[in-house]
């Protein structure tokens, strides 16, 4: 169990045809990574015959050429939709602010069996919180990912792990924690990079009880406590421990229901910094259905609502704060922002 103590210290008619160039917009790219560009042709544009003083037009059908400028239109608009539909938010909690389970989600890894939680996080702060939690507080009965003295830390009660690196306040840092059941120390990552834990009070098995789950503050606690100031998006629990490389390759996008993930909370509802105060609640987007109520959000303003999210990708092109990336088998950390080569692996993205 935590107490805020030094333990816790750690992207037809021939005539004259004249072709007019059309400016091409090039994306800046920095960094590693391909760029594939998709650019027009010259455009060729309708003259007027001196003798004949009637128009003439380019070879083809104007029919299908019209039909086919609808239909680009079409698709356009639909573009814009989709991008204003599913913005790239994060949730900004603060203290007394939490998203609590509905219900109990019987999914979660229960006693000793493997498992991930994965989260983005920037913390406003180097205040102790809790990003992610679930189980009975209660010795050796719950599981989650913390931020403690700046590090990342498994909690277990009194079965807990520590990490080494120091997180920076006002940026984003992808977290994850994986356990096998059957290591006597989990496996901790910071941005994909595996880093020492030190096991802290007991080892060996988790016996972890109960599906009611908290994201940023404490589960089954009636006082504010360990509650995570700042923004945390992308969270993930999954019933299997996650491998480094699959860590890795997965951090930095979106992900689709599929097989082993049991909880996922990407909170792209709502407009970041404005009133979205009708929004109640938040959905999992795993498959298990067990959604969070908001529990004391302001949910207008900067802090305490719904945010500008983590830099994840989506591999259908470009929508709003979205990078067309992630060829994330390549790609870094720095590859934020940046436009690389698209991956046809995430068909679901364009939701």
């Amino acid at each position: 169990m935590h107490t805020d103590t030094h333990r816790r210290t750690d992207d037809a008619i021939p005539g004259p045809v004249t072709q007019i160039p059309v400016r091409r917009e090039v994306p800046r790219f920095e960094g590693t990574g391909s760029v594939t560009l998709h650019t027009r042709s010259p455009r060729k544009v309708p003259t007027m015959d001196p003798m004949k003083r009637r128009r003439t037009r380019p070879t083809g059908s104007p029919g299908f050429r019209t039909i086919a400028a609808v239909i680009l239109l079409l698709a356009a608009g639909l573009l814009r939709s989709a991008s204003a539909q599913t913005p790239n938010n994060a949730l900004d909690t603060v203290p007394g602010a939490y998203v609590e389970g509905i219900s109990a989600n019987p999914n979660l890894p229960q006693a000793d069996d493997p498992r991930t939680i994965e989260a983005w996080i920037n913390p406003r702060s180097g205040q102790n919180g809790t990003v992610m939690n679930y189980g009975t507080f209660t010795t050796n009965q719950r599981f989650g990912l913390l931020y403690i003295a700046q590090r990342l830390y498994l909690v277990g009660e009194l079965h807990d792990v520590q990490g080494t690196t120091t997180i920076p306040t006002g940026q984003w840092t992808h977290v994850a924690i994986a356990y096998d059941g059957t290591a006597a120390t989990p496996r901790l990552y910071v941005n994909g990079v595996p880093e020492a834990g030190t096991a802290l009070y007991s080892t060996g098995a988790f016996d972890t009880v109960g599906g009611s789950w908290r994201i940023g503050e404490g589960v089954g606690i009636n006082v504010v406590r360990e509650p995570f100031d700042g923004a945390i998006d992308e969270v993930k629990v999954w019933m299997y421990a996650r491998s480094g490389s699959q860590i890795r390759f997965d951090m930095l996008a979106e992900s689709c229901p599929t097989q082993g993930l049991v909880a996922y909370y990407d909170f792209n509802v709502g407009t970041a910094g404005g009133n979205n105060m009708s929004i109640t609640k938040v959905e999992d987007q795993s498959g298990s259905n067990a959604d969070g109520s908001l529990v004391q959000f302001q949910l207008t303003g900067p802090t305490s609502n719904f945010v500008k999210g983590a830099p994840v990708c989506r591999a259908t092109g470009s929508h709003g704060d979205y990078v067309s990336c992630v060829d994330a088998a390549s790609a870094t950390l720095a590859d934020h922002g940046k436009i690389v080569s698209a991956s046809a692996r995430s068909s679901c993205f364009g939701k």
